[in-house]
């Protein structure tokens, strides 16, 4: 190991290495006066202290208690969930792996071939009440038709386009008015994806991310990506920030970073909406939308963030087999190709093992990506899974963020 790497690592107690955690990595919370400000602004209950007080004491202890997880099937009982769920034209494999002291994913499955992930931050309160709410809505505001004209087709399309923006907003609305003061940090990404006929509609909020997996003519296996990241490392998005605040400065380091990049310049801190947000767009976030909710320093330059989706329809090619939706926590640690070889080999073990009656329950192939990132974040850092899950979850969260898989198979 060289001089430069040996300062990046750290001894465990047998005397091996690991990785130093040197990034900050997702969501931080407002700098602190940002929060006094507010908390002093809001009238307190003895609920909600009794609230942050169990919170806290979830964050200073490990998530489980357990010392002999040494195997991934142990691993994914203690912090994960999966089911395979079949809807009316597809079959749908779901995973989702906290790291959090609660996990902040949430995800939902409609029976009219809906699928939605949301990652959450700043708390699971936003992403959860988003993931039960979804689908109804959805039905409510998108009914299902089956025009035949090419006039009527081109009609309902745009009809889709407006439906999933006006989704958005309801939800996003209703959740602001009933429970934006409650917690004005607690936000989520957003994204749904609807199969319908021939087309993938897609509608996206923040950095989760949908693939379409697709076999080439000459055979080669490709992942085409449906849905654009809108996060700090879009110089648009950025654009749009700065335009909609009117804040020049809107994209910044948080206070925290700028002390520690002027201590150490080797620091990859990463700039954010505010300081705090890495997403351009969100749901819920109101100290980021609402001049109520927002530091007085911040009121003339409201909103920042905006719950707008971007929609696109995609167009279903005959050779398509998966699409896949995900958190940001995959993409982070895997890219596209990666997570489309991961899913096509676990479909294929599958298959292997049916034909030999080696494996008589279906594999679940979200499981095997959520398995894959997390073993391929282990071998970057040199963490071992026992180790992983003794980890308080403050020190866990740096090493991985919460992990949510939806595999939907196109052929099923």
């Amino acid at each position: 190991m060289s001089e430069s790497a040996s300062k990046q690592a750290s001894q465990r107690a047998d005397g091996s290495l690991r990785k130093e955690v040197r990034v900050r990595k997702g969501y931080v919370p407002p700098a602190e006066d940002i929060q006094e400000e507010l908390l002093r602004k809001k009238p307190r209950t003895e609920e909600q202290d009794e609230v942050d007080t169990n919170e806290t004491k979830a964050e200073d202890v490990t998530t489980t208690s357990s010392s002999s997880i040494t195997c991934w099937d142990e691993y994914l009982h203690a912090f994960g969930s999966s089911e395979i769920r079949k809807c009316r034209e597809c079959t749908v494999h779901a995973c989702s792996v906290g790291s959090n002291a609660v996990n902040e994913d949430s995800y939902a499955i409609g029976e009219e071939n809906v699928f939605a992930v949301f990652d959450g931050h700043g708390g699971p309160e936003c992403s959860r009440w988003m993931a039960r709410h979804v689908i109804s809505e959805f039905d409510k505001i998108c009914p299902r038709n089956g025009t035949k004209k090419p006039k009527e087709k081109e009609t309902e399309k745009q009809e889709m386009k407006k439906n999933l923006k006006t989704l958005f907003a309801r939800l996003d609305d209703t959740y602001m008015s009933n429970y934006g003061a409650q917690n004005p940090f607690c936000g989520s990404c957003g994204l749904l994806c609807h199969v319908s006929g021939g087309s993938i509609w897609s509608a996206n909020v923040g950095d989760s991310r949908a693939v379409v997996v697709r076999r080439a003519e000459n055979g080669v296996l490709k992942a085409i990506r449906i849905t654009s990241d809108q996060n700090t490392s879009c110089a648009r998005e950025c654009e749009k920030v700065c335009k909609r605040s009117g804040d020049f400065y809107a994209i910044r380091l948080h206070k925290d970073d700028e002390l520690a990049q002027k201590a150490d310049p080797t620091l990859d801190c990463k700039k954010r909406v505010a300081g705090t947000l890495m997403v351009t767009r969100a749901l819920g976030d109101g100290f980021l939308k609402d001049p109520k909710l927002c530091p007085d320093s911040m009121k003339d330059n409201m909103p920042y963030i905006t719950s707008k989706p971007q929609v696109r329809e995609t167009v279903r090619g005959s050779s398509d087999s998966f699409l896949i939706i995900a958190s940001d926590g995959v993409w982070d640690i895997l890219d596209d190709n990666d997570v489309a070889l991961e899913v096509m080999n676990a479909y294929k073990s599958s298959g292997d093992s049916k034909k030999d009656h080696s494996q008589p329950v279906e594999t679940n192939l979200a499981v095997a990506v959520a398995k894959a990132v997390i073993q391929e974040m282990m071998t970057r850092r040199y963490v071992m899974l026992a180790e992983l899950s003794q980890m308080k979850a403050t020190e866990r969260r740096h090493y991985i963020d919460d992990v949510t898989v939806l595999v939907v198979d196109l052929k099923s």
